[in-house]
C-alpha cells in the first residue's frame, strides 16, 4: 500500500477557494461586530449604564421615544 502525503488528500477532496475564504472573512466580521455591540450595549463597563438583555426587541429602541411619551412618564411620577 503506497503512503499518500495528507497535503494530497486534502487539496484533492476538498475545493476551498479564495473567494470562500474571504467570504466566510466578512461574515465573521459581521457576526463579531453584531456580538461586541450586544455586549458593549448589554455590559456597558464602569461609566456606562446597562440596557435589559432584550433591548433590540423594544420599540423604543427601533423607533425611538417621543417626546409626549417622556412628558406622560414625567407627569405619572409626579403624579403617584
Amino acid at each position: 500500500m503506497a503512503r499518500v502525503p495528507v497535503l494530497t488528500l486534502l487539496s484533492d477532496s476538498c475545493r476551498f477557494s479564495l473567494g470562500a475564504s474571504i467570504l466566510m472573512q466578512l461574515l465573521d466580521s459581521v457576526l463579531y461586530a453584531v456580538l461586541a455591540w450586544y455586549i458593549e450595549a448589554v455590559w456597558p463597563g464602569q461609566y456606562g449604564v446597562p440596557k435589559p438583555w432584550y433591548f433590540f426587541l423594544t420599540k423604543n429602541y427601533w423607533i425611538g421615544s417621543t417626546g409626549e411619551d417622556e412628558i406622560l412618564k414625567l407627569l405619572l411620577v409626579y403624579l403617584r
